[in-house]
């Protein structure tokens, strides 16, 4: 099994942070999309499901995986979201 087939099969068994786009919220901010963690998917809901959508999975204290869903399924499910980009991160120390 390769090192990223290990970190999908990690990641399918852990819930990952939570990230999407935000606008800024003053005009006198730069026109940039900014960051924003989420606590829960209900709580990206009740701010009107921002995208992009990130999925960031941390083991050992360093991140292995991230997601990027460019729109969202109409149906929650971050493993079998489409328009997405994976990355696989090599960490130093895995234990």
């Amino acid at each position: 099994m390769s090192y990223c087939d290990g970190i999908d099969d990690f990641s399918r068994r852990q819930n990952p942070r939570l990230f999407a786009g935000s606008k800024p919220t003053s005009r006198t901010e730069r026109e940039a999309v900014r960051w924003r963690e989420f606590a829960s998917k209900d709580d990206w809901e009740a701010a009107e499901k921002p995208t992009p959508l990130v999925f960031v999975w941390d083991r050992n204290g360093a991140t292995v995986k991230v997601t990027v869903v460019a729109k969202p399924p109409e149906v929650w499910n971050s493993v079998a979201a489409y328009r997405r980009t994976e990355y696989c991160a090599i960490a130093k120390a895995l234990d």
